[in-house]
């Protein structure tokens, strides 16, 4: 069989806090309870190869009409007001996998949220899930690979500023200071025009060549792309983008003639299938990544 050919890309930060002593022996002992259930938790990541679909069937769920092509057979799992839309998306990818509705899932949603990262209120740590999927893919009997990352947060900042800067921009530059950048990306929401931003993003233009090649070939083969973006820059009927905030969805399909993507997000009824210009998609876009058949 082949394989849509894929690069991990491991992005680690480094966050310094000054505590006092105290303070940091409980926060210690903290965090090693909680690597300890991570690592626990983690060791359940696995499936019965028996469970996973051959990639003969997982073809089967390719779809092709009227220039578009799309990946049936998705469950919807609805995740509601929680935070939990990684969680919804990796058990939405499990399921169709394994070809089972959502309450038979090969891996429970306790078990996903204490291995991949997840906290309440603060949602799913993005580091250590992509770690973990990567590590336990094996048993899962699956290939893990990422497709796409975007560029350093300095990098991204000081090419916005620039633009910014540029004859005819009204947009105002973003502070570029450490302690600014320390807060995360999702901290600029607010204060990015996304015009310009849009502009930004779309001038890596080999990047953009490469992951839309990508996309497809996984898409004709019946692997959904895991798609994390950052949500809120861009107005998104039935979505909730007040307030930025990074959200994990599930490029389905394409529609080349359009330059559309299609895509899914775990919101139930009227989310299952939705297209987006690849222009915008591509200007949202953090990460790419996926599981696909061994």
């Amino acid at each position: 069989m082949s394989h849509v050919a894929v690069k991990l890309v491991s992005l680690f930060f480094l966050v310094l806090v000054l505590l006092a002593p105290m303070d940091l022996s409980a926060k210690s002992k903290q965090d090693k309870k909680q690597e300890k259930k991570t690592r626990e938790a983690q060791k359940q990541l696995k499936m019965d190869r028996r469970e996973v679909q051959n990639t003969r069937d997982i073809r089967k769920n390719v779809h092709r009409r009227n220039g578009e092509v799309w990946v049936d057979g998705i469950p919807m799992i609805d995740q509601g007001n929680r935070d939990t839309c990684a969680i919804a998306t990796v058990r939405r990818i499990l399921c169709y996998y394994a070809d089972c509705p959502p309450n038979r899932c090969p891996i429970d949603e306790r078990t996903l949220k204490d291995a991949l990262g997840y906290s309440r209120g603060g949602g799913t740590n993005m580091g250590i899930m992509l770690s973990a999927l990567q590590m336990n893919a094996s048993r899962l009997h699956l290939d893990f690979g990422v497709l796409y990352n975007m560029p350093a947060l300095p990098e991204i900042i000081s090419d916005y500023n620039r633009a910014c800067a540029s004859t005819g921009s009204h947009s105002k530059k973003l502070d570029d200071s450490r302690e600014a950048q320390a807060r995360g990306l999702i901290s600029y929401g607010k204060d990015i025009d996304y015009n310009t931003w849009k502009r930004v993003r779309n001038q890596d233009d080999n990047a953009k060549k490469r992951a839309w090649k990508s996309i497809c070939e996984c898409v004709d083969n019946g692997f959904p792309v895991m798609w994390s973006v950052f949500l809120g820059l861009l107005p998104e009927k039935g979505a909730n983008t007040k307030n930025p905030s990074g959200h994990l969805r599930i490029i389905i399909g394409y529609d080349a003639g359009n330059k559309d993507i299609i895509y899914t997000d775990s919101w139930g009824s009227g989310h299952a299938k939705k297209k987006m210009r690849w222009n915008d998609a591509w200007a949202i876009s953090t990460t790419l990544f996926l599981l696909s058949p061994r």
